[in-house]
């Protein structure tokens, strides 16, 4: 055993030893508390002495036993110490805080493992180095080593706790957020001993921090955007949310808004009720049952709020109620108006003078009186019941399908028909419908309004035949007035070259009277050429008429054969080119093929391009330019003759092709023609399988081009259609037939 404390039980058994037999003896006098004589007294102050001397070595044991254990505590005190650092440093070194110490000259001294291992240090080798000399060790650290130094000059400057809460780049691309706590160590006498930092990553916080702040602010943009007033309080009544619309409804201002009390906002809510009490026992009501409650509001000043409470709940249990007020002053005014139309509606309804009907699940169970006379009926009892859609021959699921999907895209929608309807009777009377879906006692009903058109179809009718005998009367006025226009024209075609010949004619014989023929040989060689021209013109206009009467018989036959549409467009272009050199206006070729293989009729290829060049040469000036091109693209040939005069009104584009129609009608026009050219052309194209287009510009020119498609003959085909190609003397001779008319 050891000896402190077996000097403790010696002692502590002398003491009860000493004291016992002492209360034993004297402790009923004690307990009285008076002494009887003098020599009793003496008696006990001697034992209470004794009883002193044996506390007193009692305390001396006890204190000899402490001053032991103190002295043994010491002698432990090194190596108890030694464990508790290591268990501090493990504590530091497990956290995932970053914490170090440097100090007063900003030399690290101490830094946890997080440190370590968020920026790169070595676990020796940072000890004794400041701020820029752990940057040239970590580019990481680089970036918030700078911030570093001046939370450490804040710190040492406020000379206590220093927090703050910083954004700091570890890496590129990578920020986190610190929550940094700087406390600076001072000595006794007041210098700079050190800085302890701690920083805590709050990143994630934050950015729940965020996204709750979000929250909250859509929360409060839903609240505020809803059409309700909303008010949110707990079981105490006290205001968890109110969105600005309860407030503004409920005029509060802004002493009672700042109690956030509903209590309080009710007292003054009833203040602007017809009925208040009834209202406050109401809310008071709700609050005594976990279920919603419906209460209709009027105030003093007209208005009446729809006011709904709904229990919060939370596991099961009411934490508070949900308020929503609405202002349905509008609606009920609405329906009390429509409630005191009701009557007037019906009078119009029963008055008007097209059938209404409305039926459900095929069975008609409403007709004013225009569908009982409509129907054939006697009374209503006649079509009550009856399917009257299906005499009006509507399906109403087609009505009621549509309907809804017309809902759902957005549309209204309504079914029109014009149809007959077959009476009760037997008669059938035209009608029109117009049907729509409408809802009647929980369900989905038609409603048709049916108007009788009998009459109106009998007036279209007529006027639909008005119509055709005016379309008639237009085309045959219209027939007469191109007849009389062509007839005109062509008389003045053939009258023109006519009084010319004779006028020549006349010439001729007034010096074959003078016989002096060979001195007026140069005006007979010129008479000559203008009686050919003139010839040649009514040659052109007459051939031009039997060829596009040929084509309406049909008696026009194609001769088609390989032929090379290069070849046939240049050599038609080069001899027009010297007509046109003649009239001053220059001819352009453009041909991208040198050799351009096609089925086609050359004489009517032939045919087609003189028409075109004509018209052009007759619309341009001295100076102007004609441009021929032939190209290829896409399975097609293309032949473009543009040019650069006076072009052609928009408004005319779409007749220049009509045939014996002209731009100027005029007799007075500067080119002369009968409006066949451009007619003759297209049927040509036609017969090709291709197509011809304009292009132009009044005033800046026009362009004409003729598509054709890009295909051979066989053998076969072309040994049966052979043809020599036009020769050049015969392209002259066409070429002064076909620019016969231009002077």
């Amino acid at each position: 055993m050891n000896k402190r404390w077996f000097y403790i039980g010696v002692a502590g058994t002398a003491a009860v030893v000493g004291i016992f037999p002492w209360l034993l003896l004297y402790g009923s006098g004690l307990n009285k508390g008076v002494f009887e004589d003098y020599s009793r007294t003496y008696q006990i102050k001697g034992i209470g002495f004794c009883a002193i001397i044996l506390l007193l070595l009692f305390l001396f044991f006890i204190g000899k036993a402490l001053v032991s254990v103190y002295r043994n505590r010491r002698k432990g005190r090194g190596p108890h110490l030694s464990g508790s650092e290591e268990i501090l440093r493990t504590l530091i070194n497990g956290t995932p805080d970053l914490i170090f110490y440097k100090d007063s000259e900003g030399r690290y001294l101490e830094i946890n493992d997080s440190i370590l291992e968020l920026f790169g240090f070595d676990r020796e080798g940072y000890k004794g180095l400041k701020d820029k000399q752990l940057g040239e060790m970590s580019p990481a650290f680089k970036k918030v080593s700078g911030k570093c130094k001046i939370f450490d000059d804040k710190a040492w400057e406020n000379g206590s706790t220093y927090r703050v809460t910083d954004t700091l780049v570890i890496s590129e691309g990578s920020e986190r957020t610190f929550d940094i706590i700087k406390v600076p160590v001072f000595y006794k006498n007041g210098n700079p001993k050190g800085i302890v930092t701690l920083a805590r990553d709050i990143t994630t916080y934050k950015e729940a921090e965020r996204k709750l702040e979000k929250k909250e602010k859509i929360l409060r943009a839903t609240l505020n955007a809803t059409d309700d007033g909303i008010l949110v309080v707990d079981n105490n009544r006290q205001v968890l949310e109110a969105n600005d619309l309860y407030y503004n409804m409920w005029n509060i201002p802004m002493d009672v808004y700042s109690l956030n009390n509903e209590t309080a906002n009710v007292k003054f809510i009833k203040k602007q009720l017809i009925e208040p009490n009834n209202f406050e026992a109401w809310v008071n009501f709700t609050y005594e049952v976990p279920v919603t409650e419906h209460y209709k509001a009027q105030l003093l000043d007209g208005r009446i709020y729809d006011v709904f409470s709904t229990p919060l709940m939370d596991k099961g249990l009411m934490i508070g109620r949900v308020w929503s007020f609405r202002d349905i002053t509008a609606r009920v005014n609405a329906e009390n108006e429509l409630q005191k139309s009701e009557e007037r509606y019906r009078t119009l309804v029963e008055l008007s003078p097209d059938a209404i009907f409305v039926s459900v699940n095929g069975k008609t169970i409403f007709s004013n009186r225009a569908g009982v006379r409509m129907m054939g009926a006697r009374g209503r009892d006649d079509i009550y019941n009856k399917d009257i859609l299906r005499c009006i021959n509507i399906d109403e699921k087609t009505v009621t399908d549509q309907y809804i999907d017309g809902i759902i895209n957005g549309e209204e929608v309504q079914s029109m028909t014009e149809q007959k309807v077959m009476r009760l009777d037997g008669k059938s009377v035209d009608i029109e419908a117009v049907c729509s879906m409408v809802p009647y006692r929980g369900e989905s009903a038609v409603m048709c309004v049916v108007r009788d058109i009998s009459e109106r179809k009998r007036n279209e009718e007529l006027k639909h035949k008005m119509d055709e005998n005016m379309k008639l009367v237009r085309e045959t006025l219209e027939y007469d007035k191109i007849k009389t226009e062509f007839f005109a024209n062509i008389s003045h075609e053939v009258k023109t070259p006519l009084n010319i010949i004779i006028g020549t004619l006349q010439l001729f014989e007034l010096i074959l009277e003078g016989k002096d023929i060979d001195n007026s040989f140069d005006k007979l060689t010129r008479y000559t050429s203008i009686m050919r021209q003139n010839c040649f013109r009514l040659l052109r206009m007459l051939s031009n008429l039997i060829y596009i009467t040929e084509i309406d018989s049909g008696f026009v036959e194609m001769h088609i054969q390989n032929y090379d549409l290069a070849y046939i467009v240049r050599n038609i272009s080069d001899a027009a080119g010297r007509f046109m050199e003649s009239k001053g206006v220059r001819l352009e070729i453009d041909i991208e093929p040198e050799s351009l293989q096609i089925a086609c009729d050359a004489e009517k290829i032939e045919r087609i391009l003189l028409n075109l060049l004509s018209n052009a040469i007759k619309f341009t000036e001295k100076g102007d330019i004609i441009n021929v091109s032939l190209y290829s693209k896409d399975d097609f040939a293309y032949i473009s003759v543009k040019d650069t005069g006076i072009g052609i009104p928009d408004e005319m584009k779409e007749i220049i092709f009509q045939r014996f129609r002209q731009v100027d009608k005029s007799f007075t026009r500067k080119c002369e023609g009968s409006g066949i050219g451009l007619s003759l052309v297209k049927s040509l194209v036609e017969m090709h399988e291709g197509t011809i287009e304009v292009n132009s510009e009044y005033g800046k020119g026009s362009e004409f081009i003729v598509r054709l498609p890009l295909s051979l003959a066989d053998i076969d085909e072309i040994a049966a259609a052979a043809e020599v190609p036009t020769s050049s003397s015969e392209c002259i001779d066409r070429i002064n037939i076909e620019f016969s008319d231009i002077y």
